[in-house]
């Protein structure tokens, strides 16, 4: 009789504790819906930057920075000796860094990361050297010779083609 209450009671904790590892496995995929949802609800709200898409983004950092913070606490009742927890703690962790990336993909696509050189213009010290920086009196010499051709040009032109008999009826004699 013994044994057979010592077989039962093995039996027992054989099947509790292979619920318990089940649970866990739950527990460690359910960051998988949300990242689907979370996917779905950032492609919804488009590239564009109004308050509907930053709070999906803090949302979609929030949670998985969050969940990663309380990898303990999910996973403390089913802590059991029998109970190898590696696995599920893994892929939870896993899922909720992919979280975490999609967040921040969504930030680069709506332009609020740095990554860019011209990001950084501010933080570059000034160009120094007189040969990186043209002279305003350079500036104003070659903007006259380009004025000074234009007004040839025109005055060229309108030699051409003017008559003479169209330029003394034109302006009546004062």
């Amino acid at each position: 009789m013994q044994d057979d209450s010592t077989l039962s009671r093995q039996k027992k904790d054989a099947e509790s504790n292979w619920k318990s590892q089940l649970k866990a496995w739950e527990v460690a995929q359910a960051p998988f819906k949300n990242l689907l949802m979370m996917g779905f609800m950032m492609w919804m709200a488009g590239s564009t930057v109004p308050l509907f898409s930053i709070g999906i983004t803090f949302s979609a950092l929030w949670q998985p920075t969050s969940a990663l913070r309380g990898v303990g606490k999910i996973f403390e009742p089913y802590k059991d000796s029998k109970v190898e927890l590696l696995g599920p703690k893994l892929l939870f962790i896993a899922l909720n860094l992919g979280g975490l990336a999609l967040g921040v993909w969504k930030l680069n696509t709506l332009g609020l990361l740095p990554t860019h050189a011209s990001d950084w213009v501010l933080s570059l010290p000034p160009a120094q050297g007189c040969c990186n920086v043209i002279s305003f009196p350079l500036i104003h010499t070659q903007l006259s010779e380009i004025l000074h051709a234009t007004n040839e040009f025109h005055n060229t032109i309108s030699n051409e083609w003017v008559t003479p008999n169209v330029r003394s009826t034109a302006l009546p004699p004062s």
